[in-house]
């Protein structure tokens, strides 16, 4: 377990260092509505949408698929 006060940090969009407003502390993040998402090399997913109380993982390996996009969609049906 890491600290929710390190959580809220690390995923807080801020490109004030040059940073990609889409990437902190190796965190991907998707959205600029607090949600974020660790990816993995081979198709491994971590999704968190904190205001709904939702994490999604996948495992696997499709090619072809925007996982990120698919990841707001279902969150957005959530």
């Amino acid at each position: 377990m890491v600290p929710a006060d390190w959580v809220k940090e690390s995923t807080r969009v801020d490109s004030t260092g040059g940073s990609s407003i889409n990437y902190q502390y190796q965190w991907w993040l998707p959205t600029q509505n607090g949600d974020f998402m660790a990816r993995g090399i081979l198709g491994q997913y971590i999704y968190v949408n904190p205001q709904k109380n939702l994490v999604i993982v996948r495992l696997g390996h499709k090619v072809g698929t925007n996982w990120s996009e698919e990841f707001v969609r279902l969150s957005d049906e959530y």
